[in-house]
Parts: C-alpha cells; structure tokens; sequence
C-alpha cells in the first residue's frame, strides 16, 4: 500500500517504507521477479544516476480488490485448508462476509 501511494520510486524508497515490516532480506527481488514491481525507467549511468520503478498492474488490481473486501463490497473467498486452523480462519472468514456493514463505520 506504501508503494502505491508513491507514483515512482527507486529501491531505497521501497527500503524506507519496509522499516515497519520484519526484516526479509529477498523482499526486494521477489517481489521485482515475481511482477508486484516493474521497472518504469532504467538507469544510463549519466543522467539516470538508478532505475525508477512502480507497482504492476497485477498489483493494482490485488490492492482494488482488498479494498473491495474491506469495504464490503465483495466477499472475502474461503480457504482450502484442512485441520484445525483452516476451520478457525473459514469461520472467521464466513463471519466476516456476513457483516455488510464491515465498510459503513
């Protein structure tokens, strides 16, 4: 979410808005390799002194529907998960999806 709020941003950005998150040292190139992250502008070593990037479409569309969800617009999807936490987390979630009201206060 901190890195959609900035249009473009460069890697020691994306290392300032981490500093809430736990410390995850392959972060940075899973998220680039995995295409949550694109490169906007590389760098020519003159005037681009380092790469701009900005978040993917993919990534657009996962934070737009979170949104969704939070605001109850649409219902959160269960999860295929057996024992005794897959139980836990499908009852929160069934509870939560019958809350309409999750996005009014």
């Amino acid at each position: 979410m901190y890195l959609d709020g900035l249009e473009l941003f460069t890697k020691q950005d994306f290392k300032m808005g981490t500093y809430s998150y736990s410390w995850d040292n392959r972060r940075w190139n899973r998220l680039l390799k995995e295409g949550w992250i694109v490169v906007w502008r590389k760098r020519n070593r003159t005037t681009q002194k380092y790469h701009l990037y900005k978040t993917s479409t993919r990534f657009k569309h996962l934070l737009s529907r979170m949104y969704r969800i939070m605001l109850g617009e649409e219902d959160m999807p269960n999860i295929n998960s057996e024992g005794y936490m897959g139980k836990v987390l499908n009852k929160s979630i069934i509870n939560l999806n019958a809350d309409k009201k999750r996005g009014n206060g």
